[in-house]
């Protein structure tokens, strides 16, 4: 329901989270596994329980197998970061790891994508749009690709956007709200 949009399951899914997080229901060998880590982290983020998900993602980094915990740290801590606008420490966090993981490695990559964006950073941001896109090209296209590959086109568009542009930011907005598969959808209609 989540990953439809259905935001209202969000404080249940949190809730489910805290009670198995007390009652390590979590752990695979031992160690809270990465995705349970950054979906709490997210969840929480969505619902602006920002305190909550620095406690989190503080004390819970521990909990990580060795070889993730200062990468999905780092990646956490920089999205919980970019949601208190602070995107200078949220672009630190992202330096300092290594993201072998496609998945990890492209959450970071919208991350500065959507910091770039809204600094008006837009020559950094232009750079970062076609090394994205070069590093999808070099994989088989799936669904997730399908959505980054989206969010890299309509942050282009909205760059070329003119201000006073009615029809085309028009056109612009219905293509967002149309487009599958597109999870930055909500930003870049925010964008516009």
């Amino acid at each position: 329901n989540i990953n439809r949009g259905r935001d209202p399951y969000l404080k249940e899914a949190l809730e489910l989270y805290r009670l198995g997080l007390e009652s390590n229901l979590f752990t695979e060998h031992g160690y809270l596994t990465p995705y349970t880590y950054n979906n709490i982290t997210g969840i929480a983020l969505r619902l602006a329980e920002y305190d909550w998900a620095e406690s989190f993602v503080n004390d819970y980094k521990t909990q990580l197998a060795p070889e993730h915990q200062s990468t999905l740290y780092a990646l956490n801590a920089a999205r919980l970061a970019y949601s208190r606008k602070q995107y200078k420490a949220a672009l630190r966090y992202l330096q300092s790891a290594d993201y072998r993981d496609f998945f990890h490695q492209m959450t970071a990559r919208i991350l500065q994508l959507k910091i770039y964006f809204e600094t008006g950073e837009n020559d950094l941001l232009s750079a970062h749009l076609k090394n994205t896109r070069a590093l999808l090209r070099r994989r088989r296209a799936s669904y997730h690709e399908q959505n980054y590959l989206h969010i890299i086109r309509f942050t282009e568009q909205l760059l070329r956007l003119r201000p006073y542009d009615s029809k085309n930011r028009e056109n612009l907005r219905r293509k967002i709200e149309s487009a599958e598969p597109l999870t930055e959808r909500e930003w870049l209609l925010k964008q516009m």
